[in-house]
């Protein structure tokens, strides 16, 4: 009996220490660091990865960096569709600005990110340019421990085109603080733009179609000026030139300008007709 006994509570010791090893065994497996890969890429695309909560849902817990994110009205713990989930991403990315993040710039389709702690993160994607198209993509909120590949289809696409107005002057030290322009588009006026010296005589704007502008600058006082445009790197500048003009100080006449060729011709035609009146004389 006394046999059994030690036989049991040897059992119990041994099978103590395996659940104990067991369990030890699964919090290193859960603490392994996670591998997220983005497919669907655009090569040069610029991604930001913020980690905003650790655990794992049902339980998250914010990070120290997005405490302030409990003021939002969101709870992280109870998302239940894919609306809630972007509602909550678009969120949270207001209170990521100026929050430290994990940069990759894509070099081809896919971006392979390693050694993600387990937790829930938030991904945001800069506009892509490509010319005048604009991939403009939505914020995606991802938790490591049940996603290990994302396809960043979530996008939409627009065009943007770009305008520069630019002032420059010749002939002058002490321009005009600020000049009035007005752009037209097919006759019609689409906006007044003040131009001052303290911001370099500049102003840059977006449209969604491409535009031919007019520009009609309101008259500045003792100066000339042209128009040309210029096409670098997809934004289109209007230089606008303004000459100092130079008055030009009036001639001043010296001595008699009369046309003296007049008086020649009326001398040979009098001495012409005093050599007739000669001839008729000698006869």
């Amino acid at each position: 009996m006394k046999k059994l006994n030690k036989l049991f509570k040897s059992f119990i010791v041994i099978l103590s220490l395996l659940l104990i090893m067991g369990n030890a065994q699964g919090n290193v497996y859960g603490e392994e660091a996670s591998t997220l890969t983005f497919t669907k890429c655009q090569s040069g695309m610029s991604l930001h990865l913020y980690r905003v909560a650790d655990g794992k849902f049902g339980s998250y817990k914010y990070t120290e960096a997005f405490l302030d994110a409990k003021n939002a009205n969101i709870n992280i713990n109870k998302l239940q569709t894919s609306e809630e989930a972007q509602i909550a991403a678009t969120t949270l990315m207001g209170y990521a600005v100026n929050k430290e993040d994990s940069h990759f710039i894509a070099s081809g389709n896919k971006v392979r990110v390693e050694g993600l702690s387990a937790g829930l993160y938030l991904l945001v994607i800069d506009d892509f340019h490509d010319g005048h198209k604009v991939s403009r993509y939505l914020p995606y909120l991802i938790d490591v421990s049940t996603s290990k590949e994302i396809a960043l289809t979530k996008y939409s696409n627009t065009e943007i085109y770009q305008y520069k107005l630019l002032k420059q002057w010749n002939g002058t030290n002490n321009p005009p603080k600020s000049i009035t322009v007005d752009l037209y588009v097919h006759g019609k006026k689409e906006r007044t733009v003040i131009l001052e010296k303290e911001k370099n005589y500049a102003y840059s704007w977006k449209t969604n179609s491409s535009r031919n502008y007019s520009v009609v600058e309101h008259k500045v006082e003792g100066y000339k000026n042209t128009v040309s445009t210029a096409q670098k790197d997809g934004i289109q500048s209007i230089v606008l030139t303004n000459t100092k003009d130079v008055k030009k100080p009036p001639h001043v006449k010296t001595g008699d300008s009369t046309n003296i060729t007049i008086y020649i011709f009326l001398l040979a035609l009098s001495g012409l007709a005093l050599i007739l009146m000669g001839k008729r004389l000698e006869k």
